[in-house]
């Protein structure tokens, strides 16, 4: 199965406290020992690195070692995270995630504490200790 890993999940991954981070990286390799393959994007890597500047070889090297591929975004995918970002009510980093996901074919969105349950573009699992 090909999972988009959002924003979300890898700012936890990367810089939550270490019980979080235990718990995600937990989940990331029962899937990975099934055969699941994981794809990010471009935006979401560089905000990413964006935010912890003084880490930012690390992050690059940590998300490049688990991820198959960091995929581009079009300007197409922006336009249609803007008209999901006011149809479902949802943030634009949700929205784009949503276009990428689907532009991309991908099977599964896996994220953290996203409001992408209720939309039926795509499967989405939430990996945050809230969720069910």
């Amino acid at each position: 199965m090909k999972n988009y890993l959002t924003y979300s999940l890898l700012f936890h991954l990367l810089q939550s406290e270490k019980k979080n981070r235990k718990l995600i990286e937990e989940k990331l390799k029962e899937r990975l020992k099934s055969g699941d393959r994981f794809f990010s994007d471009s935006h979401s890597i560089s905000e990413l690195i964006h935010n912890g500047l003084e880490y930012s070889q690390e992050i690059f090297h940590s998300i490049h070692g688990l991820c198959d591929q960091i995929l581009l975004f079009t300007k197409e995918d922006v336009s249609i995270a803007i008209g999901l970002q006011k149809e479902l009510k949802i943030s634009y980093m949700e929205a784009l995630s949503l276009a990428i996901s689907t532009h991309n074919q991908l099977d599964r969105i896996l994220g953290y504490g996203e409001n992408l349950s209720s939309q039926k573009l795509i499967s989405f699992l939430d990996l945050s200790p809230k969720s069910k």
